[in-house]
């Protein structure tokens, strides 16, 4: 539990960390981790982002390094489990044409927007 403390540098519920330790997580399956870890409801913008792009991953992966306070979460809308329902309405097809976030409160933004609430988080 320290080291996967230290690692993502925030508390987890001990459920979150059950779960995590009980479920064999494959590569390309982060998205699920990811999301599983943010459940607490600590975030303040809930940034959506496609897996499957190269330029997209560079960009998660720095923002997510940054990430320490866990404000900004990080939903992977190619992954095959994505709800739209759970995240602002916000379609895979919609998603693709556009940057979106869903802040804490609901609101959908979209754009430049965007980047600016996810690094006013990190």
């Amino acid at each position: 539990l320290i080291l996967l403390d230290s690692l993502l540098q925030e508390r987890f519920d001990m459920n979150i960390v059950r779960a995590a330790f009980s479920t064999r997580i494959l590569p390309g399956q982060t998205g699920i981790f990811r999301t599983m870890c943010a459940q607490t409801q600590q975030w303040k913008v809930n940034m959506l982002y496609d897996s499957e792009c190269p330029l997209s991953m560079h960009e998660i992966k720095f923002l997510e390094a940054r990430n320490r306070s866990g404000l900004v979460r990080f939903t992977d809308i190619a992954h095959p489990e994505y709800k739209p329902e759970e995240n602002g309405c916000v379609s895979y097809e919609e998603g693709m044409k556009r940057i979106h976030a869903v802040m804490e409160d609901g609101q959908v933004i979209s754009g430049v927007r965007v980047f600016r609430e996810v690094y006013r988080g990190v």
